[in-house]
C-alpha cells in the first residue's frame, strides 16, 4: 500500500507542477465510457515448472466501466476510473487424467493514471489499480473426487494492487468527442493466493512440491474508449476561474 500512496502522490505532484508551468492553459473535464478484451493469465513459476501442468496464457478476458477525466490544455490529464472485469484462467492437466481446469473471475476495479497525449492523436497512460474479486467458480472438464470449491474466496486474497500501461490513438477527434483505440497492459504487486493453497491440488491431482510461488495476473487487452468533454474551466474569452458546462 505504501508503493501505491507514493504513486499517487508522484502522479498528482506531477499534473500540479505541470499545470503551474502552464497557468495560461485551460482545463477540460471529461466522462468516457469504455470496453476492452484481450488475455490474461496467473503467472505461477510453480505450475510452469511442472511437467504434468501447464498455463493456458490465451485465457480470456473482458472488460467494461466508465473513466473520468481531468485534462490540462491538450497534453497532460488525470483519470479516475471504475471497471468490472470477467477473466479466467485455464490449466491442462497431463496425469494421471488428462483433464482441463477453468477458474472464472468476477471482479471490481478502481483506477488512476496520469495520460499524456500528443499532437496527433497518440497517447501513453501509466498508473494504480486496485483489483476486488467480487466471485470465483472452479470448473473441470472430467468428474471426480474433487474437493469442495464453495469456498474459493478464503483461498485467495480478493484484494490486490497491480500496475496499468497503455498506448494508443485517438481514432477520432472533435472539439468535445474523442474515439480512442489503444493496448493496455497490467501486472499485478500483490500474491493474489494465500501462502498454504495451491490451485492444482484438487483431489485428483496432487502436486510433489509445497506451493511457495507467488501467483501474479497479468493481462493485455485491447481498449476501446469513447470519450466526451462536458466543462471546462480557466483562462478562457468567457467565465475565467469558474466551471463552465457546455450547452
Amino acid at each position: 500500500m505504501k508503493k501505491i500512496n507514493l504513486l499517487l502522490l508522484v502522479i498528482l505532484l506531477s499534473t500540479f507542477s505541470y499545470g503551474q508551468s502552464r497557468r495560461s492553459t485551460v482545463n477540460w473535464m471529461s466522462l468516457a465510457v469504455k470496453a476492452g478484451g484481450g488475455i490474461s493469465a496467473l503467472n505461477n513459476s510453480d505450475i510452469g515448472n511442472d511437467i504434468n501442468t501447464s498455463l493456458d496464457y490465451l485465457s480470456p478476458i473482458k472488460t467494461y466501466g466508465l473513466r473520468f477525466g481531468l485534462t490540462h490544455g491538450d497534453y497532460v490529464g488525470l483519470s479516475f476510473e471504475g471497471l468490472k472485469t470477467n477473466f479466467t484462467q485455464r490449466y491442462n492437466i497431463a496425469s494421471p487424467t488428462a483433464y482441463t481446469k477453468t477458474t472464472s473471475f468476477v471482479a471490481s476495479e478502481l483506477g488512476v493514471f496520469l495520460r499524456y497525449t500528443g499532437d496527433y492523436g497518440f497517447y501513453a497512460e501509466f498508473g494504480p489499480k486496485i483489483t476486488s474479486l467480487d466471485s470465483i467458480v472452479e470448473d473441470n472438464s472430467v468428474t471426480g473426487n474433487f474437493f469442495p470449491t464453495d469456498n474459493l474466496n478464503e483461498k485467495y486474497n480478493t484484494k490486490y494492487k497491480s500496475l496499468i500501461l497503455g498506448v494508443g490513438f485517438s481514432a477520432m477527434r472533435t472539439q468535445r468527442v474523442t474515439i480512442t483505440l489503444g493496448v493496455r497492459g497490467s501486472y499485478a504487486l500483490d500474491d493474489v493466493t494465500l501462502d498454504d493453497y495451491s490451485v492444482m491440488n484438487d483431489g485428483i491431482y496432487t502436486p510433489d512440491y509445497l506451493p511457495i510461488a507467488e501467483t501474479r495476473p497479468f493481462s493485455l487487452q485491447i481498449m476501446v474508449e469513447l470519450n466526451y468533454f462536458f466543462a471546462f474551466w480557466g483562462d478562457a474569452s468567457c467565465g475565467r476561474g469558474r466551471i463552465m458546462f457546455f450547452q
